[in-house]
């Protein structure tokens, strides 16, 4: 089999890179070092462009890629996209509490995954505009999509503190005020407002600073 038409790719085994040679069968050709090394194994001359990328180290501080995934840090976040060839920008500081895949499912963790809700908004659709929003989670999002995207497939109530991002050395969130579920369970406020469970009646009184009694265990 003439070289230029050899079906073939490169496969990472631990540290090692191997060259997988197809053609009545896939067999390792040898373990290599670089590009060139593949390109004169497999007889091909063409000009291979590496990229000038940047390491990956530093310290742990986490943060959530445009692409769902959670980066070690900024630094390696760049080296990564830039070795992918991919432009990948923040989406909050902090992990991502769901990885947003190309199957279109969302693990919350490595050992779970679960079909993105479909009345929530994809984080990749908000854009990448730079508005930061402090959330009362205590969390930094990128704007207030990825704010309401993220509650949304976590199924939380959170609302923006202030704009930019949160202080490092202070959470966001109000103390005096309850972290609420989606779950539905409909009463009726003093206000004449229909609030989806009574968690969330208290919950809008202690955000808004207003006084709303209990009127009624159903709707309004």
């Amino acid at each position: 089999m003439e070289a230029s038409r050899m079906s073939w790719c490169a496969v990472v085994l631990g540290w090692s890179l191997f060259v997988l040679e197809f053609g009545g069968g896939a067999r390792a050709i040898q373990p290599v070092r670089s590009h060139e090394e593949i390109l004169r194994l497999l007889g091909v001359r063409r000009t291979v462009i590496i990229r000038d990328c940047p390491p990956c180290h530093g310290e742990w501080d986490p943060l959530c890629g445009s692409d769902g995934k959670t980066y070690y840090n900024g630094q390696c976040m760049r080296s990564i996209s830039c070795r992918r060839g991919r432009d990948v920008g923040v989406l909050h500081f902090g992990p991502c509490t769901f990885e947003l895949a190309v199957s279109g499912r969302s693990p919350r963790s490595p050992q779970e995954v679960d079909p993105i809700d479909d009345d929530c908004p994809v984080p990749v659709t908000c854009g990448d505009k730079a508005e930061f929003v402090c959330a009362s989670n205590g969390k930094t999002f990128r704007n207030r999509c990825i704010m309401e995207s993220w509650a949304c497939h976590n199924n939380e109530v959170i609302h923006a503190v202030h704009s930019g991002p949160c202080s490092r050395n202070k959470r966001a969130i109000d103390e005096r005020c309850p972290m609420c579920s989606r779950d539905y369970n409909p009463v009726c406020g003093s206000d004449g407002v229909e609030y989806s469970n009574p968690c969330m009646l208290r919950y809008t009184a202690c955000t808004e600073h207003r006084r709303i009694n209990f009127a009624a265990w159903r709707e309004c």
